[in-house]
């Protein structure tokens, strides 16, 4: 059974709001039963939000996605900079950084390997520009994309059309 809850965090101006916004939220899709949280937003680190982060991640088996960042520069963004969080760069047309993600360098030293054998900050990268999406189109309209998981199909428009908000 797959379930998608959408929580938003923004205000109604799409303004951030607080660290403990975000931390309500994940809290949210966790007693919602959420195994996957992903998260398209960035900014400062927080111990509140990476404690909590930590906490799903090691207490409830969640695992956090997180975006890498919109600014295009190399500096590390929250929450996708958590170790506890999975942070997701974007790639353009030519698979290479696009302009505007945010690719913090990594401490991968193969001589030198964490005691944790975790390296940081980027960990996957993924399409970013000229990339297929189930974001509405201008008019509204949601695109019928296709993706499968698990021998089960499932469409962009069933996605828009039958994620439940769940608002703080």
């Amino acid at each position: 059974d797959v379930s998608l809850y959408i929580v938003k965090v923004f205000g109604d101006n799409c303004a951030w709001t607080y660290s403990s916004t975000l931390v309500d939220a994940a809290n949210r899709c966790a007693a919602a039963g959420a195994n996957i949280i992903s998260m398209s937003l960035g900014g400062g680190a927080s111990v509140t939000e990476e404690a909590m982060f930590q906490n799903l991640y090691d207490n409830f088996g969640i695992l956090n996605v997180a975006a890498a960042g919109n600014d295009g520069n190399d500096v590390p963004s929250a929450p996708a900079m958590y170790e506890s969080v999975v942070m997701v760069a974007a790639i353009n047309e030519q698979e290479g950084a696009a302009e505007f993600s945010q690719t913090p360098p990594t401490a991968y030293d193969p001589a030198n390997v964490p005691a944790n054998g975790h390296w940081d900050m980027v960990e996957f990268s993924g399409g970013g520009v000229q990339v297929l999406s189930t974001v509405p189109t201008p008019d509204g309209e949601v695109p019928v994309y296709r993706a499968s998981f698990g021998g089960v199909d499932y469409y962009g428009s069933r996605v828009a059309a039958d994620a439940p908000e769940i608002t703080p």
